[in-house]
């Protein structure tokens, strides 16, 4: 214990001794941080500046590669809308021409209708005419 307090006078007498030559390296020091403490402000103000800018860029490039993306896919749909006209007026004929021959499939399947109407109409009649002979050979047998 006693080793221990001698110890520690001769630490405190070190400190002493020390403190008259490091006195003036502090004050220094602490001079030096006052003067830096605007560029540190600064430094960081600087860098808050350049995080800002960088995530604008971030913005800006992801927004042009959307943009970018659009209008690819603007142009293989105009390409494909293009296909589509190219091929329309052949599709336009096409369906012109079925249109015509459906037309004529109509106007043959109306004359057929017409000529069945007619040929039932007529075998109505020779069914009717049929019938007044077989009646009138019934009265005329019922009489005999």
């Amino acid at each position: 214990e006693e080793v221990k307090e001698e110890e520690n006078i001769k630490l405190e007498s070190m400190y002493a001794s020390l403190k008259d030559k490091t006195e003036p390296l502090r004050l220094k020091l602490e001079a030096k941080q006052k003067d830096l403490a605007p560029l540190t402000k600064s430094k960081a103000d600087c860098q808050n500046e350049l995080d800002l800018v960088n995530t604008e860029i971030e913005i800006v490039e992801k927004s042009t590669t959307e943009a970018m993306q659009k209008v690819q896919d603007s142009k293989e749909e105009l390409k494909e809308t293009e296909s589509k006209l190219k091929s329309l007026p052949q599709e336009i004929k096409s369906c012109r021409l079925e249109l015509k021959e459906l037309n004529i499939e109509l106007e043959d399947n109306v004359k057929n209708v017409a000529t069945l109407v007619e040929n039932e109409q007529k075998l109505e009649q020779v069914v009717r005419d049929g019938r007044s002979r077989v009646e009138a050979a019934k009265a005329s047998l019922a009489m005999a």
